[in-house]
């Protein structure tokens, strides 16, 4: 019995090591400033507004004949995306001379905009030092050229969260091709604005719950080293339903959220999907085996649950850890 404990060891002292490796985090990309705007409604708009929430922003204009199109369909698609979601969408227009409240509000209208998705006008000034110094995004006025061509601006989409820190930028349009969607892109967004959404603390919670099972388990066990039967009897009931908990979360966060993807390469991938498949593949069966050891043992059914017990244990106790260690892997050693 003494080897069941080995793989969880094994998995769990990996996980740490690559963890301890791990460079210091980055340095952070900034805070939007303070600003005011008016959106398609004639209404201010203030970046306090949308303190609470994560956002993205966008920079267009209306009469862009550009790229302008293509983000606003990748905003579109968020906005459809994201309808469980506290987060907002901002648009910010490059050309505020001519995109007035009453021409961005029109633009929304066609383009189907919900109430979540603001676009933004005001003074030239604000806006160039709002592209500036607090987003730190280029654009360029060009005068004299045609309207579609008027102003050079960035393709890229900007995630804040919920107290006004940049956490990224995203390409909104392929860089061979800035007439489609980079549908990759769109999906890293969408994952990375989820997780700072409504469930954004269900991979913590669902990795508590599995160490939680884990100790349940590991208490039964030396309960039953002990002869202490009731004890061990409360602490496996105690993992199941624990690891039922699990259960329940694990399919609610995946029904809402899209499959978070691995940021590293090399070795730590290799570990992370080593640790994964096998996590996965034991799951399932881990389910039949609990449910059917504890289902002996109330029973009174010794004699064929303590070969149960034998053969379920060291299996579920590996799946508790390694969902430990998937968590830490994906969301803190390559968390970004």
């Amino acid at each position: 019995m003494k080897a069941a404990f080995l793989p969880p060891a094994l998995v769990l002292a990996a996980t740490a090591g690559l963890w301890a490796t791990q460079p210091p985090p980055t340095e952070g990309l900034g805070k939007v400033p303070p600003f005011t705007l008016t959106d398609q409604h004639g209404r201010p708009l203030s970046r306090a507004d949308l303190d609470g929430h994560p956002w993205v922003a966008d920079f267009i204009f209306t009469s862009c004949g550009g790229q302008c199109p293509v983000l606003t369909d990748a905003m579109k698609e968020l906005d459809s995306r994201l309808k469980r979601s506290d987060a907002r969408l901002v648009s910010i227009s490059v050309d505020p001379e001519h995109d007035t409240p009453a021409v961005l509000a029109e633009y929304a209208r066609v383009k189907g905009a919900s109430e979540r998705w603001a676009f933004l006008t005001g003074e030239h000034a604000v806006i160039s030092s709002l592209v500036f110094d607090g987003f730190h995004l280029p654009f360029q006025k060009n005068e004299g050229a045609p309207p579609g061509d008027l102003v050079t601006h960035t393709a890229r989409l900007v995630l804040v969260d919920r107290t006004g820190e940049i956490r990224g930028y995203y390409e909104g349009v392929k860089l061979e091709n800035p007439s489609l969607r980079d549908d990759a892109e769109l999906d890293r967004l969408d994952h990375n604005l989820r997780a700072m959404g409504n469930g954004s603390k269900l991979p913590l919670l669902n990795a508590a719950l599995n160490a939680t099972s884990a100790c349940f388990l590991l208490l039964g066990f030396f309960f039953i080293k002990l002869r202490w039967v009731r004890a061990h009897a409360t602490s496996m009931i105690a993992a199941l339903l624990v690891s039922s908990v699990f259960l329940g979360f694990y399919l609610y966060y995946h029904a809402l959220y899209a499959a978070k993807p691995f940021a590293g390469e090399g070795f730590p991938k290799a570990a992370y999907l080593a640790v994964l498949i096998s996590h996965v593949l034991l799951a399932v069966p881990t389910v039949v085996l609990a449910l059917g050891t504890a289902s002996l043992g109330l029973r009174g059914k010794i004699d064929r649950h303590i070969p149960w017990a034998r053969f379920t244990f060291p299996i579920w106790l590996y799946v508790s850890t390694s969902g430990v260690a998937v968590y830490a892997l994906l969301y803190e050693v390559h968390g970004r």
